[in-house]
């Protein structure tokens, strides 16, 4: 049976579930989400491809990020991560994220 869900959600997160004062990690635990028409779900998607695609054009062979490949801001450097960030403000897309401190690295002397 086909779904009759109108809208989609993609979840990821980002850093130290419940926090940690280890070197290098993230005082902050974050979840975000894309969410999309389901009608829209494989062009949206395929922004990622695209995206994809423009950063590997300056990238040496052995620095390519394979297609199907997760996109990682970490990953990219800052005129990427502009450009990435103008095409999702340009898409239908909508982002939610929700940030959680570790209260005592953040207020930590």
């Amino acid at each position: 049976m086909a779904s009759s869900a109108t809208f989609v959600i993609h979840i990821d997160e980002s850093g130290q579930e419940g926090g940690t004062d280890k070197p290098g990690t993230s005082r902050w635990f974050v979840m975000g989400g894309a969410i999309f028409r389901r009608t829209e779900e494989l062009q949206q998607l395929e922004l990622l491809d695209e995206v994809r695609d423009r950063i590997n054009l300056g990238r040496k062979p052995d620095q390519l990020i394979p297609s199907k490949q997760h996109l990682h801001f970490r990953d990219l450097k800052h005129e990427q991560r502009k450009y990435y960030a103008h095409r999702i403000a340009q898409s239908r897309v909508k982002t939610i994220a929700i940030l959680v401190g570790n209260t005592i690295s953040l207020w930590r002397d």
